[in-house]
């Protein structure tokens, strides 16, 4: 994904964002990307306020290396403003590794940290029904 979602937002139809009531995104990123979210936060501010989303499924595909940093937060930050129907989030990431053998609890652990760090209106929200969850696979 080398450009990520730069263009989204512009390329939705005016009238479309009146009507738009699911997103269903994905999108693989490789180790070495700086934002594991491709861009999609910025997008998102240029939609904010201007939407009737309900529902955001989200699954990201990506190696071990992934990042667990606070990028994580800027998709919690930015749907906590401006989303005013949105009622679901689901964030599904997909690891590829090389062996299961050990490397399972270690990669939960990263999932659980980005959960309890860097979704704390998702995680808190009575409103919205957050999903996170991750899967691992052989690659």
């Amino acid at each position: 994904m080398a450009r990520g979602y730069a263009g989204f937002a512009a390329s939705l139809n005016t009238s479309s964002l009146s009507t738009l009531r699911t997103l269903r995104l994905q999108h693989y990123i490789e180790h070495d990307v700086q934002d594991p979210l491709c861009g999609l936060c910025e997008e998102f501010r240029i939609i904010s306020g201007r939407n009737v989303i309900e529902e955001i499924s989200l699954k990201v595909l990506t190696d071990s290396c992934f990042k667990t940093g606070s990028e994580w937060g800027a998709l919690d930050a930015v749907l906590s403003r401006g989303f005013p129907q949105l009622h679901c989030v689901s964030l599904y990431i997909e690891i590829g590794v090389c062996s299961l053998s050990g490397s399972g609890a270690v990669l939960q652990e990263r999932v659980n940290n980005i959960l309890g760090k860097y979704f704390p209106w998702l995680s808190s929200n009575i409103q919205v029904a957050f999903n996170l969850s991750a899967s691992l696979h052989l690659s």
